[in-house]
């Protein structure tokens, strides 16, 4: 009898072991998937930027994870930046020097995330001068709204940075304007029209629902319009976008306001 129960208690006590090794490997397989994700900034056009000019920063994680980014700039150059939360901030560069932008965010398990990118700020020439008459470098900005950064017939992913130049006299707001399935999407950064940074706008497009990763819109082609808006007009695209927000509801809006004139319209379809 001896015998018979100390050759059940072994095996018990192996069985146990065994258990407790599958947790133990179990466990380590499963801490080893959950990797945080891979962080990266974006800048366009570059990370040169001559002084009192803005570049856009846009933040991509791999795989994607909706976070609260929180943004600050240090260095030598004094620069700033137009938002300290989400995921894209528009940097102005200040003078001659270096900066460096990070963004940080707390994952729900306490993991800190956070990446940084150096932006060196070169000095600028004030005029450009042909002959012997100085011309000030703003008369060599274009005479109407443009949009550089995309272009017609484009593949396009689902969030870009949108930027192009404006007339320095240029008093109306700037809106990049989504077109599909007989709807305009205005475009913004918190509620916001796009930045105008001395001749130069920057704004946040998105072709889609770029928040849900199974959504797909593969092959759909989207218009673009660059919509130029007065006081009234802009004041109508926010109220919009400040109820979708509330509500959950972006449906949409099914004409432009009155004030908001076409300045330039492309087709891009979504990679």
């Amino acid at each position: 009898m001896f015998v018979k129960n100390t050759r059940w208690t072994f095996l018990a006590a192996c069985l146990i072991l065994m258990s407790m090794f599958l947790v133990l490997t179990g466990c380590g397989a499963e801490s080893t998937s959950m990797s945080p994700p891979v962080v990266t900034l974006n800048v366009s056009p570059g990370r040169e930027v001559p002084e009192g000019d803005g570049v856009a920063i846009v933040l991509e994680t791999d795989p994607y994870e909706p976070l609260d980014w929180e943004w600050t700039v240090t260095g030598t150059s004094g620069g700033t930046l137009n938002i300290n939360v989400g995921e894209n901030v528009v940097y102005t560069a200040g003078k001659e020097g270096v900066d460096i932008v990070e963004a940080k965010a707390e994952m729900e398990d306490g993991t800190t995330l956070k990446q940084t990118v150096t932006i060196n700020v070169i000095a600028t020439v004030g005029f450009v001068t042909v002959t012997e008459t100085p011309i000030k470098a703003e008369t060599l900005l274009p005479t109407k709204v443009t949009l550089t950064s995309l272009q017609d017939g484009q593949k396009v992913p689902c969030m870009n940075i949108a930027s192009g130049t404006y007339p320095i006299d240029l008093e109306e707001y700037i809106w990049p304007v989504v077109y599909i399935t007989g709807r305009f999407y205005p475009q913004d950064e918190g509620g916001k029209a796009a930045q105008k940074i001395d001749g130069k706008w920057y704004q946040t497009v998105r072709f889609g629902d770029c928040d849900d990763p199974q959504a797909s819109n593969a092959g759909v082609q989207f218009q673009l319009i660059i919509i130029t808006a007065n006081t009234s007009a802009n004041a109508e695209f926010e109220r919009y976008l400040t109820n979708a927000q509330e509500t959950g509801n972006w449906e949409g809006m099914l004409t432009l306001p009155s004030g908001a004139d076409e300045q330039l319209r492309i087709v891009v379809t979504r990679e």
